[in-house]
């Protein structure tokens, strides 16, 4: 009997120095696993908030969900109408010149 005790007593102290000896072991993974998951959350955070700016740049360019026009398509209508505007108006000026250079030559 007193054998018997003595050895699970040593399988118990067997069972603790391997216990001890695992988690020394796996200690360092452990830890770095759960910088990882850290890392992983800090990344992922930084995801969504870049998908949002992606989001709200691609609205302000393209302006989607509507039939609105994208940015390029206004600053080219504004330019039309400008360039429009500027040809008119050279149009009226060489007309009045053409105008008073036959005033003064009759």
């Amino acid at each position: 009997m007193i054998t018997h005790i003595v050895f699970e007593l040593d399988w118990m102290d067997m069972e603790t120095k391997s216990r001890a000896l695992i988690v020394e072991t796996l200690q360092p993974t452990i830890h770095k696993v759960h910088s990882q998951q850290d890392e992983i959350s800090t990344v992922q955070r930084t995801i969504q908030h870049m998908s949002a700016q992606i989001k709200e740049l691609e609205y302000t360019v393209f302006k989607r969900g509507g039939q609105r026009l994208s940015v390029f398509e206004e600053i080219d209508d504004r330019i039309t109408k400008i360039e429009k505007a500027r040809a008119e108006s050279e149009a009226s000026i060489l007309w009045e010149i053409e105008a008073f250079k036959n005033v003064n030559s009759s």
